[in-house]
C-alpha cells in the first residue's frame, strides 16, 4: 500500500515497465478494484473490463475516481474504460503491484479531486 495516497476522489499518473516474465501490473484502488496491464498479451483491465493496446512492456496509467465511478485510460488514451465501482467509505488505499514477474513502477503521482456534484435545478419538466 502507497501509504501517502489514498482517497475515493482523485486522479493518478502511474507509469509501469516490466520484465519479460511480468504476466500483471496496476494498481488496486478502492482496497479491491484492481487496474492492470499484462505486457504478454496487450490487455489493459479494470475491474473486470478488457481493453486491447499496443504490446509494450511500458504502461502509462491515468485513473480518475469519483466516489462510484472510475474512469481509466492507457497509452496516453490509446484504451478507455469507463466503469461504476462499488467499495465502502472507507475503502480509500491505493497500491502497486506486480505478478509472475517483477515490474517498476517508474513514476506515479496523485491529486486529490472534489466530489462531481450535479443538479437538474434549472431544468424544468
Amino acid at each position: 500500500m502507497i501509504e501517502s495516497i489514498s482517497g475515493d476522489c482523485m486522479e493518478i499518473q502511474a507509469e509501469f515497465s516490466a520484465d519479460a516474465r511480468t504476466t500483471a501490473m496496476g494498481l488496486r484502488v478502492r482496497r479491491n478494484i484492481e487496474i492492470s496491464f499484462n505486457p504478454k498479451d496487450a490487455i489493459l483491465t479494470a475491474d473486470g473490463v478488457k481493453k486491447l493496446i499496443a504490446c509494450e512492456r511500458q504502461v502509462k496509467l491515468r485513473v480518475f475516481l469519483d466516489k462510484r465511478v472510475m474512469q481509466v485510460y492507457a497509452g496516453d488514451g490509446a484504451a478507455a474504460i469507463f466503469k461504476a465501482v462499488t467499495a465502502a467509505p472507507s475503502d480509500l488505499s491505493v497500491e502497486a503491484f506486480a505478478a509472475g514477474g517483477a515490474a517498476q513502477l517508474v513514476s506515479l503521482k496523485a491529486w486529490l479531486m472534489r466530489p462531481a456534484s450535479f443538479s437538474l435545478d434549472r431544468y424544468k419538466v
